[in-house]
C-alpha cells in the first residue's frame, strides 16, 4: 500500500513533463471557454491584449515579416463538425493575428486578420483559438491595446462530411439510385488533407442496407475518387474493381458511406449510382455453394459443373476468369481426390480453405498417375482431412464452364495415427480428452521406442514459443497407462510409465506429439494437457506514463516482503493528457499472458469503446499500441472473432456531457439498434 500511494505521488507530481505539455499549455487551462457547440453560435467581445501575456511563439520563419505580442486563448468544443470563422470588428487599436489550435496544442490553421477572415472547416472535438497581437515588420515591439473580435459557427452543408453525409436511402436486396452533385462545391476534410486552402473537395454519401447485396457502385467523373466506407478511416475492399470509379462489393446489412474526392476549381459534376442485387450463391466465402454429396459405404462422391461467366469480375489473382465457391461439411476424417477433368475451361486452378480462410491445399498443373488427361486441368490427392466445415474454391484461366468432381473415402477414427492426431491447439493450452483405446489400433510397437503392445491415441499441439508443460493420465478409468511426448520428427522425447504424468520446463517452440496408451490393457484413458508461457520478469514500458500497483494474494502486513507468487502486478498506463488506457495485469491469464483491457476515448476526450481483456503475447507488462490490441481482441477465437468486442457509450451535445445511450460488447448489440437508451 505504501508503494502504490508513493507511486501515485509521484504520478501526480511528474505527470507535467511526462505528458510533455508546451510552454503555452497553462494558457489553453485558463482559456475563456465558449463552451460545447452543436449548432449556430455567435460571439463578440472586447478584450485588452494588454491584460495578458506573451506566451504562444511562432518560429520566425513561418511569418517572418511580423512581429508578435500578447494573445488571448480562447476554448471551443464542438461535437459536430462545423464551420467557424473569426474577424475583427471596427476599429480596433492593434493590429491581430488568429490562430486556431487542436487539443493538443498544434497548429491548424493561421491568418492575419486585416487580410480576411479566417474561416475554416472543423471536424468534432477541442480546439483553441488565439487571437494575438501583431505589427507589420520583423523584430518591433508590438503595443498591446483593445481588439474587438468576434467569432461564429455555423452547421455544415449536406454532404460535407461524415457528420452531415448525402443521405441515398434505406434499401433492400434489390435497388437502384443515383445523385449528382458539383464536387468543387464542397471542401476538402479529408483527401488528401494537405492544408485548408488547397483546390481538393470532398464530399460524403450515406445509405443503409437491410439485406446482404451484391452492389455495383460508380461514379461517373473520371477526375473523381471513390470510395466505400464504414467510417472515416474504416474502408471496405471490393470483390471486384473494373476501375477506381466501378467496383463490386459483397455487403451484409449495416450503414455504409461513400467518400469521393477530387482536385480542381469551376465546376466538376460526379454522378453517384449504386445498384445492388441479392448475392448469387457460389460467388463468394460469404455466399458458397453448399454441396451435398453422395455416400456408399465408407465412399464419398460429388459431380458438378458450374458457368463461372454469370459472374462478375475475378476476386483472386491466380487465374484472369471468375471463382466458384463450394462449402463442404465432413463429420468423420476422410481422404479426397478432386480434379476438374470434365472442365470445358481448358486451364483451371484449385484450392481448398479451412473455416476461417486459411488455404490448405492447392493445385495448378499436375501430371502422371490420377491426374486429369489435360495436365492444365487442376488436380488435388488429399490424404486426409479431419472432420469439419471446408470451402474448394474453383478458378479458371478464362470464363466458362468448369467441372468439380470429388471422390472420398472415409477414414479411421481420429487419432488413430500421427497423420490424424487429435488436434489439441496451438500456442497455450488447457487441453483435456478421453477415449476409448480399444477402438483404435496399434500403430507404435516396433515403430516408435517405448512403447507398448497396446492400442495407442495420437494428439498434436504447436508452441509458439518456450512453455512450461505438464501432460498427465491422472485420473483415468485405465489406471495402468503409458504417456510419451514425441518431437515433430515422432521421435520419443519423454516417457512416463511408472507415474502419470510428464512435466518438461521451457519446452521449446514447435510442434510435438503425445501419445497415449495402455500399459497392461486397453480401456478409457483421459489425456491432460496443460502449457504456461515461461514467466518473464516485469518491465513496463517506461517511456509511457504508468502506476504500477501489487495486489497481494495473501494475507499480509507488509506487502514488499511477499514473493513473486504471492502478489499480482497490475499496470496502469495513461496517454500524455492524463486519460487511463491500457490496463496490464501481469500474468494473469490462464496461460500466464498479460491480459489487457483497452480504453478508447473519442475527439470530446470522453471515455467511449471500453473493449474486452484480451491475452496478448507479451508477458513482462509492457504497453502494447492500441491498434494491435483492437485487432487482436476482434481476432480473439474467445469471441468468436466478433468485429465489436466492446462497449460504447454515446453522450448528448451538451457541456454535462450526458450519457445518452449505452452500448454492450458484441456486434448484435451494435449492428441491431438494440442499445440501451436513457430518456433526455
Amino acid at each position: 500500500m505504501i508503494r502504490k500511494l508513493f507511486l501515485l505521488m509521484l504520478f501526480a507530481t511528474c505527470s507535467y513533463s511526462l505528458f510533455g505539455q508546451s510552454s503555452f499549455y497553462h494558457r489553453m487551462e485558463t482559456a475563456i471557454d465558449l463552451g460545447v457547440c452543436d449548432s449556430t453560435y455567435y460571439y463578440e467581445g472586447t478584450l485588452n491584449t494588454g491584460d495578458y501575456s506573451n506566451d504562444y511563439v511562432l518560429p520566425s520563419y513561418k511569418e517572418p515579416d511580423f512581429s508578435f505580442g500578447n494573445e488571448i486563448f480562447f476554448k471551443l468544443t464542438l461535437t459536430r463538425s462545423m464551420d467557424v470563422g473569426i474577424g475583427i470588428n471596427g476599429p480596433s487599436e492593434v493590429g491581430t493575428f488568429a490562430h486556431i489550435l487542436d487539443v493538443t496544442g498544434k497548429e491548424v490553421d493561421r491568418l492575419n486578420l486585416g487580410y480576411a477572415d479566417l474561416c475554416i472547416s472543423l471536424l468534432p472535438g477541442t480546439y483553441y483559438i488565439v487571437a494575438e497581437s501583431m505589427d507589420y515588420g520583423a523584430g518591433k515591439v508590438v503595443e498591446e491595446g483593445l481588439i474587438y473580435l468576434y467569432i461564429y459557427i455555423d452547421e455544415r452543408e449536406i454532404g460535407e462530411d461524415f457528420y452531415y453525409p448525402m443521405d441515398l436511402g434505406t434499401f433492400g436486396s434489390e435497388f437502384t439510385v443515383s445523385h449528382t452533385d458539383n464536387i468543387t462545391e464542397y471542401i476538402s476534410d479529408y483527401e488528401p488533407g494537405a492544408d485548408n486552402h488547397d483546390d481538393y473537395h470532398d464530399m460524403v454519401y450515406c445509405f443503409t442496407l437491410q439485406s446482404p447485396v451484391r452492389l455495383t457502385l460508380e461514379n461517373s467523373s473520371e477526375y473523381c475518387h471513390t470510395l466505400l466506407k464504414r467510417w472515416e478511416d474504416d474502408v471496405v475492399e471490393p470483390i471486384y474493381a473494373a476501375s477506381e470509379n466501378l467496383m463490386y462489393y459483397d455487403l451484409e446489412p449495416g450503414i455504409y458511406y461513400i467518400h469521393t474526392w477530387a482536385l480542381g476549381w469551376g465546376y466538376t459534376w460526379q454522378t453517384v449510382s449504386l445498384t445492388g442485387t441479392p448475392i448469387p450463391a457460389g460467388s463468394s466465402f460469404s455466399s458458397p455453394t453448399d454441396i451435398v454429396g453422395e455416400y456408399y459405404g465408407t465412399a464419398f462422391y460429388y459431380d458438378h459443373t458450374f458457368d463461372t461467366s454469370v459472374f462478375v469480375g475475378s476476386k483472386m489473382s491466380f487465374k484472369a476468369g471468375s471463382e466458384v465457391y463450394y462449402r463442404v461439411t465432413f463429420t468423420q476424417p476422410i481422404s479426397l481426390d478432386v480434379c476438374n477433368c470434365d472442365s470445358e475451361v481448358n486451364d483451371t486452378y484449385l484450392m481448398v480453405y479451412s473455416l476461417n480462410q486459411e488455404l490448405l491445399y492447392v493445385n495448378d498443373v499436375a501430371w502422371g498417375r490420377g491426374a486429369c488427361d489435360n495436365g492444365e486441368h487442376a488436380y488435388l490427392q488429399i490424404p486426409y482431412l479431419s472432420p469439419g466445415t471446408y470451402y474448394i474454391v474453383v478458378d479458371g484461366s478464362t470464363n466458362g464452364k468448369i467441372n468439380l468432381f470429388i471422390n472420398g473415402v472415409l477414414s479411421g477414427p481420429v487419432g488413430d495415427d500421427p497423420d490424424t492426431a487429435i488436434d489439441a491447439g496451438t500456442y497455450g493450452l488447457l487441453f483435456t480428452d478421453t477415449r476409448d483405446t480399444s477402438l483404435y489400433g496399434d500403430r507404435t510397437s516396433g515403430f516408435i521406442s517405448g512403447c507398448t503392445p497396446f492400442n495407442d491415441v495420437f494428439y498434436k499441439f504447436t508452441l509458439t514459443s518456450p512453455m512450461d508443460l505438464r501432460v498427465s493420465h491422472c485420473g483415468s478409468v485405465l489406471s495402468e497407462t503409458h504417456l510419451g511426448l514425441l518431437d515433430s520428427t515422432r521421435s520419443m522425447l519423454y516417457s512416463s510409465a511408472d507415474s502419470c504424468e510428464i512435466k518438461v520446463d521451457s519446452l521449446p517452440a514447435g510442434t510435438y506429439y503425445i501419445v497415449s496408451e495402455g500399459n497392461s490393457a486397453n480401456g478409457f484413458i483421459t489425456t491432460n494437457l496443460e502449457t504456461l508461457v515461461s514467466q518473464d520478469s516485469l518491465s513496463p514500458t517506461s517511456t509511457q506514463p504508468y502506476v504500477l500497483s501489487y495486489v497481494p494474494t495473501v494475507a499480509t502486513d507488509d506487502v514488499l516482503s511477499l514473493a513473486d507468487d504471492e502478489v499480482r502486478h497490475e499496470i496502469q498506463y495513461y496517454d500524455h493528457f492524463g486519460n487511463p488506457t491500457a490496463k496490464v495485469q501481469h500474468g494473469f491469464s490462464p496461460l500466464g499472458h498479460d491480459l489487457i483491457t483497452l480504453q478508447d476515448y473519442d475527439a470530446l476526450n470522453r471515455a467511449s469503446k471500453l473493449w474486452l481483456p484480451v491475452a496478448y503475447g507479451s508477458s513482462d507488462g509492457s504497453y502494447v499500441n492500441p491498434g494491435k490490441l483492437s485487432q487482436t481482441a476482434r481476432s480473439f477465437f474467445l469471441y468468436g472473432m466478433d468485429s465489436h468486442p466492446y462497449s460504447l457509450t454515446v453522450y448528448d451535445g451538451s457541456a454535462l456531457n450526458e450519457v445518452v445511450e449505452e452500448y454492450g460488447p458484441g456486434k448484435s448489440w451494435h449492428t441491431t439498434g438494440h442499445s440501451v437508451k436513457n430518456d433526455p
